[in-house]
């Protein structure tokens, strides 16, 4: 899983509930529903899209979202899948 991670795909993961709007001009617009517990606040926001040089921008998190979660949105090139793992019984046998 942490290898496909960095290839922009998600196992066993739902795409995060984050609205991001590029907008023209007017600055950034920063709202949530409910109290950001994992660092990702109006600073820390402004000054990612700064990095991506984004000065205008509507966010809105309907969830507690990490850092990680907004670069994802803010990329928009991460595939959130499920997996299924299979495990074969015969490599479970010794040979005695």
């Amino acid at each position: 899983e942490h290898e496909l991670a960095g290839f922009g795909i998600r196992l066993n993961a739902t795409p995060p509930d984050i609205t991001f709007r590029r907008k023209n001009g007017g600055g950034i617009n920063f709202q949530t529903s409910i109290t950001q517990t994992k660092g990702l606040d109006r600073d820390v926001c402004t000054r990612l899209l700064k990095e991506y040089r984004i000065s205008s921008a509507d966010i809105f998190l309907r969830g507690d979202y990490d850092i990680d979660q907004f670069i994802d949105v803010v990329n928009g090139d991460c595939k959130y899948m499920p997996a299924l793992y299979v495990m074969n019984k015969i490599d479970q046998l010794t040979i005695k």
